[in-house]
């Protein structure tokens, strides 16, 4: 049905629209309009050619001014414009716009040549007016006076010809001009007047350059194919007028017909409404059946005899009848009971007192909730009955969620009562709004209701505590920020923590606050108490660091006091083993030099335990350079192993880095304490330290490093021997204090048993442990690690270029298989092809194959053939007898006797192999370059200065240590001046420069400490001497002063002879412009 009506309206809408756009498109062609636009384009076309006639007048002088072309110009653009305007009767404009843009395009173009031609036009037009005058001047005379005939003659037979060449288009005159010209320009020199003629020239010459370039934009302009144009914006405007006017006629007589239509639809409409008024009725009841049956609820109607009338679809399923079964029949008899005879009441009250009645009602066939809505009327009652189940089931939630938060609010208080604490909270006037049991209670009350409701004034508060509540509150509800409060009452005496903080509601807004308050009174008594023994164990501290410091003075005096003497004994027998001695003589020597080294040991070692004790011993964070450490440390300890017949050397993993952070000192004082141990118990063998980064094997264990520090690596040392062994049950008392293996270790090798434990705690300082493995018979790996950051800025470059040891071939021999591994080692990160041979007869053996080889590495101690009869062996073949040889020996230079036997060798190196003191000389060797110590041993390059020469000088008080530090410089190869104090010392530097001053520390008048900062300060850093500090203070902190007050090197007393040199070594490097 709405669809027929859909359609006829739709078909109604669409005739009256087709009707009203067929009138609209019949009278949408105007004539007026037509003529007016058409001709817009006839006066377009005759502009156009009134503007190309403009230019032609203007070319031959025809016009005065520029006003007819510029008015052309401005009317035909006006006219443009409007024809930019197309008529509405035109179905598709576009194609017209796009000649219109086309012909603005050409009229644009043209307007810019006119332009062009009006300025070049004007410079011709100008010298042309000239010209006339110029003629007439020359044939009066005006002109000709002081010129010659023939001159006169040539000027005016070429203005004739430049007037005839500026009204033809004939460019024949123009070399003829030119050549004019150039006589008249030839003749001018000779000419009294020759400004006429220059004149005339001139203007020539305008006029021969800008009358092609009018001509041509002349042309231009005539042929811009304006005209064409216009006539094809004509012919497409008449072809689409045309068919405008043609589409109109079609649509007058569609007009025509949609009026038939409408008239005829007209008349038809009046006489089906007639006939749907009849119909409508019949289908009224229909409607309001259909409306009742799409009632979402179930529906009934009764008559007021309670017969069923009318059941809709829901009520039927609801009581699971069809339509019509129930219809007439008795509603008592064939409802359910609970619906029907149950509320009797319900219904006559509704039939008769006409009022709308509802009940609700569980209908237990269909397990529903219904509820039931009576409205009566003339022809009976209407029931309405809804299915409410999900609400009563809502409700039933409701009212369980009531009791759970009843159960909830009576959980809370149970523990908001059993909480130790006072608690309480109140409105912004300070009003209790609740509290818990112990609150009420604590305030007399019995029943936290009791609190509800009063104020602080209401409660047994003192005025001072009452004003101090009030108070702090304010504050609270002001600032919003939580209060801590300790309040002493004095009734009763207790201690009360007050803590209260603001409750917000949900805008964020104080609406209270929540209070907490503690009875602390047992806490204060034992904070009172624990304030008197921490007062009474800071006085027993302080009386302890007073001790402890008498203590630290005591050893530092007797440190020195120790080793003063012992600088003496030290000293003069390291002297003496250099003089000439008998056996006897040199054993007891050594005994007392030996004995003088294990006392120095043993103060050294109790100064360090004694630090440790005293929590006072730090590590130094210094870059250094991590081999150079380790070779330091085994230059000190290869004497002793050397004499035991041991080898002792470094095997470093290739990565290594060469420069870290961390203290020198300490790691070198472990590792020879390690290496001290194990020359001790090995008397036959080998003592190896092994030397690799760790970091990523241990790094989850570890870490790397605190935030905002340079990431620390973790650096593990393993030193190896081949002794007698450790028991396992005995390792764990290794590293106690005061403890060995058993006592007869220390009856028979001596010792103290602290270097050990020292050691361990020194490796703790530096953030590492140590470890030990050991097997009886086989030997003992002490193994410790370090955490130190790599030294980014530590300069690692080699001294010397390593470029000319690649590619060269290397023969190593040594019985030692360690030895080769290291040498091998260090062949292969020079670039070095190398080979390695065991003995002698080995070396000979490749010597005399197919390899070939460019130098040679020999180790002097050998079985079977030792190195000094290899050399002779060697150089005996034709193929060697030049070979580069380097000796390796743990008696040095002492190793050969004679000057021929040294000979052999281009270098004799001293054990344990040094990584940069073999490079030098293997780079020496293969450049060719001559060795000055080639019959002595080689301990490290030397600068160019000489020994002699150095001017040293030697600050000592004391006697005996003046005359032992005289005697070893004076072995060493140096001389000094001695001065007995700093002001002696200061007086000598006046007098004369010092390169070096060996610097006591403790002298009378001015101490080194001083006279070294006053130094700093009166010669500036190119004049001041190297100082080097000599003191027999061994605590902590001694360097430390030393290095502030300005000393540059530090050397502890006594006094050892290599310890020595190698500081004077170390000024000597840094003097020399190679090396440093």
């Amino acid at each position: 049905m709405k669809q027929r009506k859909f359609f006829k309206y739709l078909g109604v809408s669409t005739l009256l629209l087709l009707f009203t756009g067929s009138v609209y498109k019949s009278v949408s062609v105007d004539p007026e309009v037509h003529q007016r636009y058409h001709a817009l384009i006839t006066q377009q076309l005759v502009k156009d050619a009134a503007l190309n006639q403009g230019v032609l007048k203007s070319r031959y002088a025809l016009l005065t001014s520029y006003d007819p072309l510029v008015q052309a110009i401005s009317e035909q653009g006006a006219i443009q414009k409007q024809l930019e305007q197309v008529p509405g009767s035109i179905g598709n404009p576009s194609t017209l716009n796009q000649q219109l843009k086309a012909n603005n395009k050409l009229f644009q173009q043209k307007e810019e040549w006119v332009e062009s031609f009006k300025s070049s036009n004007a410079v011709v037009k100008n010298s042309l007016n000239y010209l006339p005058e110029l003629v007439r001047e020359v044939r009066q005379g005006d002109r000709s006076q002081g010129l010659t005939k023939n001159s006169t003659a040539r000027l005016q037979d070429m203005l004739d010809n430049v007037l005839l060449y500026s009204l033809s288009a004939n460019e024949a005159l123009v070399p003829q001009i030119n050549q004019q010209m150039t006589q008249l320009e030839a003749m001018s020199h000779a000419e009294a007047n020759k400004e006429g003629l220059l004149l005339a020239i001139a203007h020539t010459r305008i006029i021969l350059e800008y009358k092609p370039k009018v001509d041509q934009l002349t042309q231009t302009i005539l042929q811009q194919p304006t005209s064409e144009a216009i006539n094809q914006l004509e012919a497409l405007y008449t072809k689409q007028h045309q068919s405008a006017s043609q589409t109109a006629n079609i649509f007058r007589l569609i007009s025509f017909g949609c009026l038939l239509i409408i008239l005829g639809g007209t008349a038809y409409l009046v006489i089906r409404r007639q006939w749907a008024l009849i119909q409508e009725q019949q289908q009224s009841q229909q409607r309001i059946s259909g409306i009742l049956s799409s009632i979402t609820d179930a529906f009934i109607t009764l008559n007021p005899e309670w017969q069923v009338v009318y059941i809709n679809e829901k009520a039927a399923e609801l009581f699971g009848q069809g339509l019509q079964d129930g219809i007439h029949q008795n509603f008592w008899q064939t409802y359910p009971q609970e619906l029907g005879l149950d509320h009797q009441e319900n219904y006559h009250t509704a039939l008769q007192d006409q009022i709308s009645q509802s009940f609700e009602v569980f209908y237990a066939n269909s397990q529903i909730w219904l509820e039931v809505r009576i409205f009566p009327s003339v022809d009976g009652l209407s029931l309405f009955l809804q299915d409410i189940t999900p609400r009563k089931l809502a409700e039933a939630h409701l009212v369980q969620m009531n009791e759970d938060l009843k159960t909830s609010q009576q959980l809370l208080r149970r523990v908001i009562d059993t909480i130790p604490q006072l608690l309480f909270w109140k409105d912004r006037e300070g009003i209790y709004l609740d509290c818990n049991l112990q609150f009420a209670t604590y305030v007399g009350l019995s029943q936290p209701e009791q609190v509800v409701g009063k104020t602080d004034a209401d409660l047994p508060w003192a005025p001072p505590e009452l004003a101090a509540f009030q108070a702090s509150e304010q504050r609270i509800l002001t600032t919003g920020e939580i209060e801590t409060a300790l309040l002493k009452r004095h009734n009763p005496d207790t201690w009360l923590e007050t803590i209260k903080v603001p409750l917000h509601q949900a805008d964020g807004t104080i609406m209270g606050i929540l209070g907490v308050y503690q009875d602390v009174t047992a806490r204060q008594q034992a904070d009172a108490k624990l304030r008197n023994v921490n007062a009474e164990l800071q006085t027993a501290k302080d009386r302890a660091d007073a001790a402890s410091q008498v203590k630290s003075e005591f050893l530092a005096n007797m440190s020195h006091e120790l080793r003063t003497p012992m600088n003496a004994v030290i000293g003069m027998t390291g002297l003496l083993t250099h003089t000439s001695l008998d056996a006897q003589q040199q054993d007891f020597v050594d005994t007392i030099r030996s004995s003088g080294d294990a006392l120095l040991c043993l103060i050294n070692d109790i100064l360090d335990f004694s630090k440790i004790e005293a929590g006072k011993l730090e590590v130094e964070e210094q870059p250094f350079n991590l081999k150079s450490c380790i070779e330091e440390a085994l230059k000190l300890v290869a004497p002793r192993a050397f004499k035991k017949g041991l080898e002792i050397a470094y095997l470093a993993d290739p990565d290594l880095p060469c420069g870290i952070v961390g203290d020198v000192t300490r790691l070198r004082q472990v590792l020879v304490n390690l290496l001290t141990n194990g020359v001790k118990f090995t008397d036959n063998g080998e003592v190896i330290v092994y030397v690799k980064e760790v970091t990523a094997e241990i790094q989850d264990r570890e870490g790397s490093g605190s935030e905002g520090q340079s990431p620390r690596r973790l650096f593990q040392f393993a030193v190896k021997d081949t002794g007698i062994g450790i028991p396992e049950d005995r390792l764990n008392r290794l590293f106690q204090s005061f403890s060995q293996v058993d006592s007869s270790t220390t009856r028979k090798y001596g010792g103290t048993g602290l270097g050990l434990a020292i050691s361990k705690r020194l490796c703790e300082l530096m953030g590492g442990k140590i470890w030990v493995d050991s097997e009886i018979g086989i030997g003992s790996t002490f193994t410790f690690t370090i955490a130190a950051p790599i030294a980014d800025t530590f300069d690692c470059a080699p001294i010397h270029d390593l470029a000319p040891l690649k590619g060269q071939r290397l023969l190593i021999v040594d019985d030692n298989l360690t030895n080769r591994k290291i040498l091998t080692k260090f062949a292969n990160i020079w670039g070095m092809y190398s080979q390695a041979a065991p003995s002698g007869p080995a070396a000979l053996e490749l010597l005399r194959g197919r390899s070939s080889f460019d130098l040679a590495v020999v180790d002097m101690q050998m079985p079977e053939m030792d190195g000094l009869t290899l050399a002779r062996r060697i150089h005996g073949l034709q193929k060697y007898k030049d070979l580069p040889l380097v000796m390796l020996s743990s008696l040095g230079v002492e190793a050969i006797s004679t000057p021929m036997d040294k000979s052999l060798f281009y270098a004799i190196l001293n054990k344990p192999i040094q990584e940069a003191q073999l490079s030098a000389i293997l780079v020496r060797a293969v450049t060719r370059q001559s060795e000055n110590t080639q019959n002595s041993e080689f301990d490290c390059p030397q600068p160019s200065t000489n020994s002699k020469t150095l001017h040293l000088l030697l600050a000592e008080d004391v006697v005996v240590n003046q005359k032992v530090a005289l005697l070893i410089l004076k072995q060493l190869g140096y001389e000094a001046d001695v001065a007995n104090n700093g002001k002696e010392v200061l007086e000598a530097l006046h007098r004369q420069p010092y390169d070096v001053v060996l610097m006591d520390l403790q002298m009378p008048e001015m101490d080194g400490l001083t006279a070294s900062r006053a130094i700093q300060e009166t010669w500036s850093p190119e004049a001041r001497p190297y100082i080097i500090a000599l003191t027999a203070n061994a605590m902590q902190g001694d360097r430390e002063k030393c290095l502030e007050a300005g000393m540059q090197d530090y050397v502890s007393k006594p006094i050892r002879s290599e310890e020595l040199k190698a500081a004077l070594e170390r000024y000597l490097l840094s003097q020399s412009p190679v090396l440093s």
